[in-house]
């Protein structure tokens, strides 16, 4: 692949491995994707991909740059890997919901979710807006020519439901916490995929990449994680994955037997997926 490239990471795990099994499972996608392609691309990683625990999401910024930069560094290839951090988590409510996009230079934006999940209302630490910096930092970051938007998980649903212009950007980048088996939990991929990825390729007219968590349950090998809305004015009720124009893409299977996680790295031509 020679055009610039966003590369999905979706993985099937059984719970939270720690921060050291995660950036094994990181630096080994980076070192796969060097020897397949030959551009200029981003790597994105499911929201929460990393956790601090009680503490502040804040708190392993630095070491997660540091880790990141690192990697980056020894590979030939102008690569930006975004990924999602959880913190100050109580229960299963993480208050703190951040996403960073790391480059050979360090951060180069930064996200905090904005529109709340249901149960999440009043819990916690939301960005003032759509828009808004975190820690100086912005939330849309460039790669060559184009521009990129970083959602923390139910962000793309405030896009649509709050009915946002876009900011002049080619593609968003969602971090989403992941689905569980229906008796475990949240287990909504299709209704994500329908209403959140294809809602909001609808607003903004740009396609939608995501990456996510399977917990304790197979990876559907037809959910789409990058979508385009190219329906009119059809309801996303009405929407199925036979109409996403975006083809199945170039994927890669990794296996880390120190997490015994599965990550499924799905690789997209963004030249072909804006040309559709």
């Amino acid at each position: 692949m020679k055009d610039d490239f966003v590369a999905t990471t979706v993985i099937r795990s059984t719970g939270y491995p720690g921060k050291e099994a995660r950036m094994e499972l990181l630096s080994t996608v980076i070192e796969q994707l060097e020897n397949m392609t030959d551009g200029h691309g981003i790597i994105l990683f499911p929201a929460g991909y990393f956790n601090t625990g009680q503490e502040e999401a804040s708190t392993i910024l630095r070491w997660v740059e540091k880790e990141i930069r690192g990697k980056l560094a020894k590979i030939k290839w102008n690569i930006i890997v975004c990924v999602g951090i959880d913190g100050n988590i109580e229960g299963n409510l993480a208050k703190d919901q951040l996403a960073l996009a790391v480059n050979t230079g360090g951060i180069s934006a930064m996200a905090r979710k904005f529109y709340p999940a249901k149960g999440e209302k009043g819990k916690i630490h939301r960005a003032s807006n759509h828009l808004s910096e975190e820690q100086g930092y912005p939330r849309i970051f460039s790669l060559n020519t184009r521009r990129y938007y970083i959602a923390v998980c139910y962000d793309v649903f405030g896009i649509r439901k709050r009915q946002l212009k876009n900011p002049n950007v080619s593609a968003i980048l969602n971090c989403v916490h992941g689905f569980y088996r229906r008796e475990q939990g949240a287990s909504g991929n299709a209704f994500f995929a329908r209403h959140g990825f294809a809602g909001a390729s609808k607003q903004w007219g740009s396609p939608v990449f995501g990456a996510a968590v399977f917990f304790d349950r197979h990876v559907p090998e037809d959910w789409p994680t990058g979508v385009y809305w190219n329906q009119g004015n059809k309801s996303t009720i009405e929407w199925g994955y036979s109409n996403n124009p975006i083809k199945k893409p170039e994927s890669l299977c990794i296996s880390i037997s120190r997490s015994q996680e599965i990550a499924l790295v799905n690789i997209y031509d963004l030249a072909n997926c804006l040309g559709i």
